[in-house]
């Protein structure tokens, strides 16, 4: 299948394996991502960066190279910086599409639902992703399913306006209006509030006046503290939420000059938290972090075992955030037309990233849509050789080497047992690995020079490829996968 993977300051498009269903997941197939314009940026410039500009920033990689050098050797230590060098790193983490099968365990979600899911690590840009049951959420009638690809960002924004705790005809201040900001006023006017947006750019305060925002202010030309204050009935605003992204504390210092005494500031986007302590402290003022889509997020206990928090003492968690973002769209209280500027089929992603890299505006957001795949999700539940892909020649072991086959790529499978057998290639050739998901055993493969990734162990065993598996999954699956090797 087809995956985004972004490299050497570009998004690529690459063939991975076809992900395997697990237990507690949904298997979808994709057909609208939202590119995020803040995280995924980010991720993309630093692939672009030099060998010279990464040290210049992380100045401990001089030490680690120097180690590394005294272990390892010039050859070994230089394949390893290349590897760094075009490293491939996969994207995404909010998308829409339909279930075309579920695993065990998943008893509300049915073949041929049309879905919203999040989460990095499994909404992928990707033809098809596996995604936990508690990041996957009904798109209800009436929402299109390019809507619905916005959900998690959606989510974000409301988890923001949920700490904030705003009360029936507050005045809240919404500064930054690219896309978080553009979500959060419009929640806040759902919500009974009056709304003092601030952006420098003049095309999102207009978007913000037009979608109901009671004021706007740009604040490279006018004094927006002196307006904020004026707005708030002359004592200032009774919260700040805060979705720019900076590198200064100058929004922060703002804030605190904006709000009344004993009001709130709370903060969603990307600034540095440092700020000056008096004005928070006369002011007695609430400093609050928003922690991305909700409740559960960061829980590996909640987003991939599955348990849910009691509905009684955690009314709003991710998922029920994400659900109920959808079902004011499908209300019509939430408009959602204007969430992306630009939409671009994935196999011109290239061209989507440059819009969002290139000078000048920069678009509000940019979705991708992937073409109807039926042929594919027809034969995605049984055996199918793709789920294994070679992503680089064959290299011709050593007379009598051992063929072996990584199963599980976690840090210690890449930092004990890969960097050993790589020091043993007279007995051990690596020819292939497998993980759960393409995109990340195939970014190891390239760093390993290892020409095979896979997602389905028991397909690869059975081949000749493989003389023996070296298991080095989570321990729950050692039984299974240790008696699937030996029978092959």
């Amino acid at each position: 299948m087809k995956q985004v993977m972004v490299t050497e300051g570009k998004g690529k498009l690459r063939d991975v394996p076809e992900p395997m269903l697990q237990p507690g997941q949904v298997l979808v197939e994709v057909t609208h991502s939202f590119i995020s314009v803040g995280t995924e940026m980010t991720a993309l410039k630093g692939s672009g960066k030099s060998l010279l500009e990464r040290i210049i920033q992380n100045p401990d990689s001089v030490k680690q190279g120097l180690k590394s050098l005294w272990n390892n050797g010039i050859s070994r230590t230089w394949m390893m910086v290349e590897s760094v060098q075009q490293a491939e790193t996969q994207v995404g983490y909010s998308c829409a599409g339909r279930v075309i099968s579920v695993g065990s365990g998943v008893l509300d979600i049915f073949v041929g639902d049309r879905v919203s899911c999040a989460g990095a690590g499994y909404a992928h840009h990707a033809e098809l992703v596996t995604v936990p049951r508690n990041l996957v959420v009904k798109v209800p009638d009436g929402v299109e399913l390019e809507h619905a690809a916005v959900g998690t960002v959606g989510a974000i924004a409301m988890q923001g306006v949920r700490r904030a705790d705003p009360r029936l005809g507050e005045r809240i201040g919404v500064v930054g209006l690219g896309l978080l900001g553009q979500i959060t006023c419009q929640l806040l006017i759902a919500a009974g509030c009056r709304v003092f947006g601030v952006d420098l750019l003049e095309d999102r305060r207009v978007l913000a006046e037009k979608l109901g925002a009671h004021r706007v202010a740009n604040p490279g030309e006018t004094d927006v503290v002196k307006e904020a204050i004026a707005f708030g009935n002359g004592q200032g605003l009774d919260t700040v939420i805060v979705t720019a992204a900076a590198n200064n504390d100058t929004i922060l210092q703002q804030t605190m000059q904006m709000t009344r005494r004993k009001g709130r500031v709370v903060l969603v986007g990307a600034v540095p938290i440092t700020f000056d302590r008096n004005p928070f402290y006369t002011k007695e003022l609430d400093f609050l972090i928003s922690c991305s889509y909700g409740p559960g997020r960061y829980d590996p206990k909640y987003e991939e075992q599955g348990i849910d928090y009691p509905y009684s003492y955690v009314r709003w968690t991710e998922n029920r955030n994400i659900q109920e973002f959808l079902e004011l769209a499908a209300e019509g209280r939430i408009d959602v037309t204007n969430f992306y500027d630009l939409k671009f089929p994935v196999d011109k992603v290239e061209n989507a990233y440059a819009a969002l890299s290139g000078e000048g505006t920069k678009p509000l957001g940019v979705l991708l849509e992937f073409p109807a795949a039926h042929e594919k999700a027809a034969r995605v539940t049984a055996q199918s050789d793709d789920r294994k892909v070679a992503v680089r020649a064959g290299v011709t072991p050593a007379n009598g080497a051992l063929k072996v086959a990584i199963v599980g790529a976690g840090s210690f499978a890449r930092g004990m047992h890969m960097k050993n057998l790589k020091g043993m290639s007279d007995t051990f050739a690596m020819t292939a690995i497998v993980g759960r998901q393409g995109g990340q055993p195939r970014k190891i493969a390239l760093e390993y020079q290892i020409p095979i990734v896979s997602t389905d162990l028991a397909q690869l065993v059975q081949g000749d490829d493989i003389d023996c598996a070296l298991i080095s999954t989570r321990h729950h699956l050692h039984a299974e996968q240790s008696i699937e090797a030996l029978k092959a």
